[in-house]
């Protein structure tokens, strides 16, 4: 009689904490409503998409990719520890790049079925032809050749700044 009261309170208990205890279903949210879709129609009326005859975001990407892109363009990374110190500072060549960037897909499509298809998206072997996640992090390559790898907070500048008496970073500006 105890094990089946027990038994039944926590199958009430189960019921009111994963089904009857949310906020609100999908049901009771309208989808497609007619005074949203009209607020949104006066509102583009009221303040239409301007036309634009350039875009800064375009010519800022484009400038940082020509940028990244220059093998032997000189810069300056501060490794930064979690409370804004310095914890290392070099002067590289090239970009930084993270360690989960690949030349291969890291994912391969495979067909377990055999006799109909259907395709899975699994786990592909990375680079080297290893399985499984990077280290996370980043790496550069000093100016002298040394390859640095970093998995914290780091600042990069086209100028070495000046680090203070407390490792702060201040830009000197000309």
């Amino acid at each position: 009689m105890k094990k089946k009261l027990i038994m039944g309170l926590a199958g009430v208990l189960a019921v009111v904490l994963l089904g009857g205890g949310s906020c609100g279903s999908t049901e009771d949210i309208p989808q497609d409503d007619p005074k949203a879709a009209s607020n949104f129609e006066a509102q583009k009326k009221n303040d239409p998409l301007p036309t634009l005859s350039d875009s800064l975001e375009r010519a800022n990407i484009i400038k940082h990719l020509e940028r990244n892109n220059q093998a032997d363009r000189v810069r300056f990374i501060y490794l930064m520890n979690d409370v804004g110190g310095v914890y290392a500072f070099y002067t590289i060549k090239g970009k930084v790049t993270s360690t989960g960037a690949q030349l291969t897909p890291t994912d391969s499509i495979v067909d377990p079925c055999g006799s109909s298809y259907c395709p899975e998206v699994v786990q592909g072997p990375t680079d080297d032809g290893s399985f499984g996640g990077d280290e996370g992090g980043v790496y550069f390559f000093t100016d002298t050749g040394l390859e640095v790898q970093w998995n914290g907070k780091w600042l990069m500048f086209d100028e070495p700044m000046k680090i203070n008496g407390t490792p702060t970073l201040t830009v000197i500006v000309k």
